[in-house]
C-alpha cells in the first residue's frame, strides 16, 4: 500500500495542475493578498481586458477588513469576474499568472447565474446579507473599478424589491405586468443578457396573442356577437383622434386601446386590447378589399395586411379616423361600382362628422 501511495502522489505532483482547477464557471471571483501580487493594479487591469470570452469583471482593494478579534486583515484585493460562457479556471489562472487555488467559482448549485453575479459584485462593497450579519465594512461603491455602471449596479440592488429576468419573464408570461414594465425591470437587472430576454418577452407576447386571438375567435363565432365599426371624419384640428380615444376607452373592457402605427406598416402595432383606433387612414394606405374585410362586423378570422406577417384584429370597437366621409373615401378609390360602397356603408355602425359635430347611422 506504501507503494502504491507514492506512485499516486508522483503522479499527483506530475500534473500542471491539480484536478480541482479543471472546473469550469461563468463567474470567478479572484483574491489575493497585495504583498503577494507580483504586479501593479493597472497591470492587472490590463491582464484581465485581455482575457477571452469576458463579459464584465470589477475590482476592489480591502484595507479596511478586520478579524473577530478586531485586529486588520491584510490589504488584498477582490476581483469578479463574469464571463459569456463557463472556462476552465486553470486556464485563467495562467492568463493572471496565479495560482488556481485563490480563484473560487461563483456559480452555485441552485443558483441561476444572474442571482449568483449579482452576489458576487454585492460582496465587493460588502452589501450581501450575511456580510452585513456579519458587520463587515461596508466599502463605497464608487471603490470599486469595474468596466460597466457599477455604481448603478448597486442601486438598482438596493431597491426594495429585485426581480431575476427568470421571474420577470413568469410575471409577464401570468399577465402580472404588462410589455412595458417587463422590459424596464429587464432593463434594471443589468443582465448581461438583456437582449435575449428582451427577445423572449416578445416570443411570450407573441404566444400569448395567439392563444388570445383563438380563444376570441372561438367566442365569438359561438356568439354570433357583431364587431361596432365607427368612422370618424372631419378636417385637420377637429380633434378626431382624441374624440377618437375617448370613444375607445369607453367600449374597451379594461380602459386600454391599441393604435395603429405609421403608413410604412399600418397595422404593425396592433395587439389584442379590445379597442382598435386606425388614425388618419387614407385610400392609399389600405386596398379597398381589405377595408372591406377589416369592416366587416361578423368577420371573426380578419386579418391586417403587416410588413412580416399579417396581424389577426380581435378588437370588439374599431375605430376609423379619416379626412374623408366614407363616400370620398370610396371616390378616391376610382371605382364605378356604387354597390361596391354600399358593401362598405353597410358595415358601418355608426359614422360620425366632426366637423359638424353630429353623427350619422347608416
Amino acid at each position: 500500500m506504501g507503494l502504491f501511495y507514492h506512485i499516486k502522489m508522483v503522479a499527483m505532483m506530475a500534473r500542471k495542475e491539480p484536478i480541482m482547477t479543471d472546473l469550469r464557471s461563468q463567474i470567478l471571483m479572484f483574491t489575493q493578498q497585495l504583498e503577494h501580487l507580483n504586479y501593479t493594479q493597472n497591470e492587472l487591469i490590463k491582464k484581465v481586458q485581455q482575457l477571452p470570452y469576458l463579459d464584465q469583471y470589477a475590482l476592489i482593494t480591502h484595507d479596511k477588513d478586520v478579524k473577530k478579534d478586531g485586529t486588520s486583515v491584510s490589504p488584498h484585493i477582490h476581483l469578479v469576474l463574469c464571463f459569456k460562457q463557463r472556462i476552465r479556471i486553470w486556464q485563467i489562472a495562467k492568463a493572471l499568472e496565479q495560482k488556481a487555488q485563490y480563484f473560487e467559482t461563483m456559480t452555485k448549485r441552485g443558483k441561476n447565474v444572474e442571482t449568483s453575479r449579482n452576489n458576487a459584485f454585492a460582496y465587493l462593497i460588502h452589501n450581501t446579507t450575511q456580510a452585513k450579519e456579519q458587520g463587515k465594512y461596508q466599502y463605497n461603491p464608487s471603490d470599486v473599478i469595474a468596466n460597466f455602471d457599477y455604481v448603478q449596479l448597486i442601486n438598482n440592488l438596493k431597491k426594495a424589491t429585485f426581480y431575476t429576468p427568470k421571474q420577470i419573464l413568469a410575471d409577464f408570461n401570468e399577465g402580472n405586468i404588462d410589455k412595458l414594465e417587463a422590459l424596464r425591470r429587464i432593463k434594471e437587472s443589468n443582465s448581461p443578457r438583456i437582449p435575449q430576454y428582451t427577445s423572449s418577452i416578445t416570443k411570450i407576447e407573441e404566444i400569448n396573442n395567439r392563444i388570445k386571438q383563438q380563444n376570441w375567435i372561438q367566442e365569438h363565432e359561438k356568439s354570433k356577437k357583431p364587431i361596432t365599426i365607427i368612422w370618424i371624419y372631419g378636417s385637420a384640428g377637429v380633434g378626431k383622434t382624441e374624440f377618437a380615444k375617448h370613444v375607445a376607452i369607453k367600449y374597451s373592457t379594461n380602459k386600454t386601446y391599441d393604435f395603429t402605427g405609421s403608413t410604412k406598416d399600418l397595422f404593425q402595432t396592433v395587439g389584442t386590447a379590445s379597442s382598435l383606433i386606425i388614425d388618419e387612414i387614407r385610400p392609399k394606405d389600405i386596398k379597398f378589399n381589405d377595408l372591406l374585410k377589416i369592416t366587416d362586423p361578423f368577420n371573426y378570422r380578419k386579418f391586417a395586411p403587416s410588413r412580416y406577417h399579417d396581424k389577426a384584429i380581435i378588437a370588439d370597437t374599431i375605430i376609423f379616423t379619416s379626412p374623408y366621409s366614407p363616400i370620398q373615401f370610396f371616390q378616391k378609390y376610382k371605382m364605378d361600382n356604387q354597390d361596391s360602397f354600399k358593401q362598405l356603408q353597410r358595415r358601418l355602425t355608426i359614422t360620425i362628422d366632426r366637423q359638424a359635430n353630429y353623427s350619422i347611422k347608416p
